[in-house]
């Protein structure tokens, strides 16, 4: 009796901690619904992402999806929306709408083909988040948003760089990376004299060749955000 009276206290905070999660989340995705209405994205994300964290659904997917091609980062949207018709976040009430704007998103990715001139392995990041490792005298393709980006890389033996690159809408660019090798050091020692380092500072070098436009962003939205059945959407404007 005392075993099944703790069990049931368990499983009954269990259910209370549940039923406070998911308010949460049935909030975050109000408020976040409520700011896509009124065009403020990146407040929208935010809440939206949160409420994708506490009770992942299909309405919240859809919205954070419109969120993200407001602020820009349709990558970010595209990957979601592939996710959500998979039916990852269970059924969706309007399929025309999420293809129609994955279709949107997809276009306003840019491609770069990363090509490592060097004999040895390289890792480029952009953004000082995403690393993506570029085997030796290999090319790799990467997808980006449009706009700019800052880039950086690094390998053994090399200086390293670090710069920006704009991509532009449909936009296949090149990106050519030569790093120039770490200098050689020429250490002498004069009896009881500090050492003296000698050598000739390099630089790296990043070149880029493609059609580089201005930054495109994505305003306004596309399609009226959902509600979702899990929530109902009686708070909706």
């Amino acid at each position: 009796p005392l075993y099944s009276s703790a069990a049931s206290d368990v499983y009954k905070r269990q259910e209370e901690d549940e039923a406070s999660q998911l308010d949460a989340a049935r909030e975050a995705f109000f408020q976040g619904t409520t700011r896509l209405h009124s065009d403020r994205f990146a407040q929208g994300r935010d809440l939206l992402q949160e409420s994708m964290r506490l009770s992942p659904t299909a309405g919240t997917a859809f919205n954070l999806a419109l969120a993200y091609r407001g602020t820009g980062q349709a990558l970010a949207g595209r990957n979601l929306l592939d996710a959500l018709l998979r039916g990852d976040y269970g059924e969706l009430q309007d399929h025309a709408a999420a293809e129609a704007l994955r279709e949107e998103l997809h276009s306003m990715v840019g491609r770069v083909f990363v090509e490592n001139t060097h004999d040895v392995d390289i890792e480029v990041t952009f953004d000082a988040r995403d690393n993506y490792p570029v085997a030796a005298s290999a090319t790799e393709s990467v997808e980006l948003d449009v706009g700019q980006h800052s880039v950086s890389a690094r390998a053994a033996g090399r200086l390293p760089f670090e710069g920006t690159l704009e991509i532009a809408v449909e936009q296949v660019a090149e990106l050519r990376i030569v790093m120039e090798p770490v200098p050689v050091r020429t250490i002498t020692r004069e009896r009881r004299r500090p050492l003296r380092i000698v050598g000739v500072v390099a630089a790296s070098v990043l070149i880029v060749t493609g059609v580089i436009l201005a930054a495109v962003l994505l305003p306004g939205r596309v399609a009226d955000p959902l509600s979702d059945a899990t929530y109902g959407n009686a708070r909706l404007p």
